[in-house]
């Protein structure tokens, strides 16, 4: 039925080769075309026995020592459609029995009140010992005064975060976040030099980052950005200024001027 619907089509279009091939087959002159039939469907490896990795992908196979970072992969390998918190993979990694085990801490404040305190009594004095050595017109007695200002000026700002709240230093989820990245890059750049093809596909498919549930923090000396629902391109840091740039390429016939203004 299916071959002399398709001579009918064949027929109604003209198309007078593909309806000598349907001839043929309806009479029993040439055989029908078997369906193509999937090939042997390609295998992927990442295991682990002892002390080496086994890794399988596009019909390459490379064993590499095993690594922190790997073990990081295999573990989000083995759930691909869930987000993981790095305490998670970290929690698992140093043998916990779910991946709930580390505990989430707070860090400490950079400067404790009375430090804070400390500091803005001692820049009232150092500020009224700039004003004395400027009345007294005493340059170099006012100049080491404006040294001690501005020291103490800097470290009050960098206990102090955005809107006036008290930095701390690197929470166990902040640290754990920058210690897993790191060992998953280094991990995939140690697999690269054994099994590029493999490295490249999970570095495409790995994100790492930082997020908030109701909350508004940021630090402009990083990008700040989402993907997925959380909207897409980024803000501050050199990331935030690609979208104001544009690349362009000079072709010359001689050389160049110096790209610092000079002739």
């Amino acid at each position: 039925m299916e071959w002399q619907a398709a001579r009918n089509a064949f027929a109604a279009f003209g198309a007078s080769a593909a309806v000598a091939r349907c001839d043929e087959v309806l009479s029993g002159r040439s055989p029908a075309l078997a369906p193509a039939t999937p090939g042997p469907r390609a295998e992927a490896v990442f295991c682990r026995v002892g002390g080496v990795r086994t890794v399988s992908l596009g019909g390459v196979t490379a064993a590499v020592p095993d690594l922190k970072g790997l073990r990081y992969v295999e573990r989000m390998l083995a759930a691909p459609d869930r987000e993981f918190h790095a305490l998670d993979l970290v929690a698992v990694e140093q043998g916990f029995a779910t991946d709930q085990g580390a505990a989430r801490q707070e860090g400490l404040q950079v400067l404790d009140d009375r430090a804070r305190d400390a500091y803005r009594r001692r820049l009232a004095e150092v500020q009224e010992d700039i004003d004395d050595a400027t009345a007294m017109n005493d340059s170099t007695r006012r100049e080491l005064a404006e040294r001690d200002r501005d020291y103490l000026i800097a470290e009050l700002r960098s206990a102090v975060g955005l809107g006036g709240r008290a930095r701390t230093t690197g929470a166990s989820a902040e640290r754990a976040r920058t210690a897993v990245t790191r060992s998953i890059r280094y991990a995939l750049d140690r697999l690269g030099e054994h099994h590029p093809v493999a490295a490249t596909h999970l570095g495409q498919r790995i994100r790492t980052g930082t997020y908030g549930i109701n909350m508004y923090m940021l630090d402009i000396s990083s990008p700040f950005g989402g993907f997925k629902k959380s909207g897409i391109g980024r803000e501050f840091d050199e990331e935030g200024l690609a979208e104001y740039t544009e690349l362009q390429t000079v072709v010359s016939a001689g050389s160049l001027p110096a790209m610092d203004g000079r002739k």
